[in-house]
């Protein structure tokens, strides 16, 4: 009977046709002045302040349901409407006086949310409605839930002097966490070369890259479109090994302190809530639930890899050998290079010679065309998109069945000086229904970095780059498509340890020997790679898969160790200690990797292991896909309704169920990485 449903369901799903749409530009504007954040900062919390304490001083007998519990939530809809656009400037605008205005927004936004999640006379005006005008059906049940959940985890149930305290001390940790993030974003530093020293870099790789007045090649050292293909290709073990310092090196004078600060902050905010440490407090919100759960999942990874891993790495000293006879070790600068020349050794796959075959544009319109076919929707570019800068595109998404218009994404791909170094997506107008019945048409970025064209060629892409864009743009449906009723449920705002396994799923369309061939599209010849040519690329996806997973299992327990350490802990030691027993290389003196581990900062204290959490969940969802087509309508309309619409509204164990149609299992996960 599931079955015969699911069928109907999935054949109403399917797209109508072709829809004739109007172009419409989102309801957002960006050419804000500093002096405009900073008065629409003040005039914003004002009025959500007076709002906040009309809910809290209302008197009991006249509390309902919608004049206060929904009440709360439309003040953080209006806080986020009004100020979500200015404060992503700080991630994104090219004027540093804009971008300093967005953080103090920001700051502020942090340090009036402390406040008042802390306050127990709203806390009780929450309770108090609830009990006397119960929520009425299950959604509203639990925005009910999450939010008293919240305002107890900010401390609004504690007696006045802890209360206080812990709202002073989330103040102060809001501020440090977003100056690590600005001085990441503000931090340019390079690293000269002469051709000589970049010999096995790309021609065109060196064509896009600045040159200073002695004609040396400029490597900023956080920009991956510049830093990558030097420690991946790079002859000379010199030239990786001061490329590699200077990047674990970056911003450490600042940024350290910082965070150590921020981890005593976090300490103490989980002792006066009841916890042990701050990852149990985090985790307590969380699908794992509890650091012993977390440590379990990344102890059995662990030991299951631990072999592979001494393999795999035995077989990059054998090649550095080969070079440096006398070599006894692998250095950090070292794994990266190697594990590049196994997959041109054993697999006949140079990642930098395949640059040609992924033209920006082309990728980008592939990815579009997978998107819209699964997901039965319609893109279209905007010709003007009045952006923070010019290279900045837009469009917008509209339902393939019915025509109508379902929000907008942009799309700013290139690096910039002070712009986010790495790849995200950002939600900066989230879905909710109005109280009228109409939905908020959503809006998003990709933030990326991928190298620029150069004199005579577009962007070239590695292969690695197109399998980021596939899961940032996994990250935009998610936003976007979202049918959530609030937006404090709506799209991406799931469990975090849950949050990435849609966008993780969606990697796998990069490695499909079907979708390769008409993602690749050679610049020059326009021909796709060969069949030959992807048969060695798809086999090389699992060339050095253990030390990949090693890596990942780095950060992730250098962030619990963190986290769960009794006292502030020497983060650089603590480190080395886990790069020395997972990795098995000496970190070098003064490196401090972590002063550029933005996510440390960005959310995902205590939740880094939900990259390889949530990845078990990626997988299993994709044997879906795997039985149906990748580029099946039918599977991605279950996909769109079952995962992403939702959103948070059901926790992330129901979603997959109605997805799945059973329980979800770890054996899809291990599978794919060769574990029995």
């Amino acid at each position: 009977m599931r079955i015969f449903l699911i069928f109907l369901f999935l054949l109403a799903a399917l797209p109508a046709g072709a829809q004739t749409v109007d172009l419409v530009p989102p309801e957002v504007r960006w050419n804000y002045t500093p002096t405009e954040i900073e008065a629409l900062t003040k005039d914003t919390l004002k009025e959500a302040q007076a709002r906040v304490d009309a809910i809290a001083s209302r008197p009991a007998g006249q509390r309902t349901f919608a004049n206060t519990v929904l009440a709360y939530e439309s003040v953080r809809d209006f806080i986020s409407e009004k100020l979500d656009p200015p404060m992503f400037l700080r991630d994104a605008s090219a004027d540093l006086e804009v971008q300093e205005a967005a953080s103090k927004a920001a700051d502020s936004v942090s340090a009036f949310a402390a406040q008042n999640e802390a306050r127990a006379d709203l806390y009780e005006a929450l309770q108090s409605a609830g009990a006397s005008d119960p929520p009425k059906d299950a959604v509203e049940a639990r925005l009910l839930e999450e939010t008293l959940r919240d305002l107890r985890r900010s401390g609004a149930a504690l007696p006045a002097a802890q209360r206080t305290e812990v709202a002073a001390l989330k103040t102060r940790l809001s501020l440090d966490e977003n100056a690590f993030g600005q001085n990441i974003a503000r931090a340019n530093d390079t690293v000269s070369f002469t051709a000589v020293e970049l010999a096995g870099v790309s021609p065109d790789v060196l064509k896009s890259l600045k040159r200073d007045a002695q004609g040396k090649y400029l490597i900023t050292v956080l920009a991956s479109s510049s830093y990558y293909p030097v420690v991946d290709n790079a002859k000379n073990p010199n030239t990786r090994k001061n490329v590699w310092l200077a990047r674990n090196r970056t911003a450490g004078t600042v940024n350290v302190p910082l965070l150590e600060k921020a981890i005593g902050l976090r300490t103490k905010i989980a002792n006066l809530l009841g916890f042990p440490n701050h990852a149990a407090y985090v985790l307590e919100a969380k699908m794992a639930k509890s650091p012993t759960r977390v440590r379990d999942f990344l102890g059995n990874l662990e030991r299951k890899l631990a072999p592979r891993v001494l393999s795999e790495e035995n077989v990059l000293l054998a090649l550095k050998r080969r070079d440096d006879p006398k070599a006894t070790r692998l250095e950090p600068w070292d794994i990266r290079y190697y594990m590049d020349q196994v997959k041109r050794r054993d697999y006949s796959v140079d990642a930098e010679a395949l640059r040609p075959w992924f033209p920006v544009d082309h990728v980008i319109k592939t990815v579009f065309d997978i998107y819209q076919k699964a997901l039965s929707v319609k893109f279209t570019e905007l010709p003007q998109a009045n952006a923070w800068a010019p290279d900045v595109r837009l469009f917008q998404i509209n339902d393939a069945n019915d025509g109508h218009l379902i929000g907008h994404f942009y799309l700013d791909l290139y690096p910039r000086p002070n712009k986010y170094k790495h790849f995200a997506a950002a939600g900066v107008v989230g879905g909710r229904r109005r109280a009228d019945g109409s939905y908020v048409k959503t809006v998003s970025v990709v933030l990326g970095n991928f190298p620029p064209a150069a004199p005579g060629r577009p962007s070239l892409l590695l292969h690695a780059d197109v399998e980021t864009f596939f899961h940032e743009f996994g990250h935009v449906m998610h936003q976007t498509l979202t049918t959530a009723r609030y937006l404090s449920m709506s799209g991406t705002n799931v469990r975090d340890d849950f949050v990435e396994a849609p966008s993780q799923m969606l990697e796998n369309w990069a490695w499909n020997p079907g979708i390769l061939r008409v993602l690749s599209h050679n610049y020059k010849t326009g021909k796709p790679l060969s069949s030959v040519q992807i048969a060695r690329l798809i086999k090389s996806r699992h060339a050095n898969e253990a030390i990949t997973y090693a890596t990942q299992l780095l950060y992730a327990n250098v962030d619990l160790d963190y986290h769960t350490s009794a006292t502030i802990p020497n983060t650089t030691s603590v480190w080395r200690a886990a790069a020395k027993r997972l990795l098995h290389y000496d970190l070098p003196a003064e490196s401090c990797p972590q002063a550029t581990f933005g996510h440390l900062m960005g959310g995902y204290d205590a939740g880094y292991y939900g990259y390889l959490w949530s990845e078990v969940y990626a997988q299993d969802m994709f044997t879906v896909f795997e039985h149906v087509g990748l580029d099946s309508p039918m599977a991605g309309n279950w996909y769109r309704h079952w995962i992403l619409e939702p959103g948070g509204t059901l926790e992330p164990d129901v979603l997959l169920y109605n997805f799945l149609g059973r329980k979800p299992s770890y054996e899809a996960f291990y599978r794919s990485i060769g574990i029995k």
